[in-house]
């Protein structure tokens, strides 16, 4: 389910659909990744670091983003 969702969000993307719809279907996508992951701990520190390149990431595109409105 996952898999599928990561390869349509790769799709939306490439197609250059409009930005609400994908950051839409990405946050579907991680709450289906955070019903994955109830109740199960993950001590591994390379995972903690993919999601600190993710959140570095969502901050360039915040920044893109204000820099749009200005």
């Amino acid at each position: 389910m996952i898999q599928e969702n990561i390869d349509f969000l790769k799709s939306m993307v490439s197609e250059r659909r409009d930005l609400y719809s994908i950051f839409s279907f990405l946050s579907e996508s991680l709450d289906v990744m955070r019903t994955n992951l109830q109740d199960l701990e993950i001590p591994d520190g390379e995972i903690y670091l993919k999601i600190e390149n993710l959140l570095d990431d969502l901050e360039s595109v915040d920044y893109l983003l204000d820099s749009y409105n200005s």
